[in-house]
């Protein structure tokens, strides 16, 4: 009977141009290589970054009323060369430590550039690959806090949304924010709990799967009307490069 033979290879290959014809991978199992989480991890392509100290939020902006094209809460750049990988956003989870003054409700904006966004301001996060026997370097620079963002020049915006609605102070110390690209369910509704309340919630938004490509960046815009000091959050930002 014809058989089908392809490559074992865990980890991941040198990229091809477009065109080219290529070996097919398989697992050591005899299946093909699909990608996937769980792969996507084997091949050391999955990649975690936190704030520096666990229970110690970043601040972000003090302030910001309003939407903004140079106010920036995260900033993930690449710093790829030409025809190399993207950066394939996963999820951002955020935990309020600090609630900050003012604001009665909190916005959100994701929008993405063709060229390197960030100019000063916050934290460089440190990426972590989430394979413990490897460490690649990571073509990512995630950026998060009091962000200044460099002018737009291809801008487009991929996603907007209302995070929270509450009287003053909007957010609660112990509020659980968490982004995630690409996962709706079954029916396309995102879901999620509740976004008002005092007692600390949990709430979950789902926005649109984003490639960043080689020198491009992505830029999370969250705004309060009537605020006047910043919220401070402990962030989990998880990616993976292809």
């Amino acid at each position: 009977m014809p058989q089908i033979a392809n490559l074992v290879r865990r980890t991941v290959p040198s990229a091809n141009t477009e065109g080219n014809n290529v070996q097919v991978r398989g697992d050591r199992y005899g299946g093909l290589w699909l990608p996937g989480p769980a792969q996507a991890a084997e091949e050391g392509q999955v990649f975690v970054a936190t704030n520096p100290t666990m229970g110690t939020g970043l601040a972000g902006a003090a302030a910001t009323t309003a939407f903004s094209a140079t106010a920036a809460l995260c900033i993930l750049r690449s710093t790829a060369s030409a025809g190399g990988k993207s950066i394939l956003p996963v999820s951002i989870r955020m935990v309020n430590t600090a609630a900050g003054t003012g604001g009665v409700s909190a916005h959100v904006a994701l929008v993405i550039d063709t060229i390197n966004r960030y100019s000063s301001g916050g934290a460089l996060l440190v990426p972590s690959s989430t394979r413990n026997d490897d460490a690649p370097a990571s073509i990512c620079s995630p950026y998060f806090g009091a962000l200044v963002a460099a002018a737009a020049t291809n801008q487009r915006i991929l996603g907007r949304t209302v995070l929270k609605t509450q009287v003053a102070p909007c957010w609660t110390i112990g509020d659980e924010v968490h982004i995630t690209f690409g996962c709706w369910g079954s029916n396309g509704n995102p879901g999620g709990g509740p976004i008002a309340g005092t007692t600390p919630v949990s709430i979950a938004k789902q926005m649109a799967p984003i490639a960043v490509t080689p020198g491009g960046s992505m830029v999370m815009h969250v705004w309060q009307p009537s605020q006047s000091a910043a919220a401070s959050w402990e962030v989990e930002i998880v990616w993976w490069e292809r």
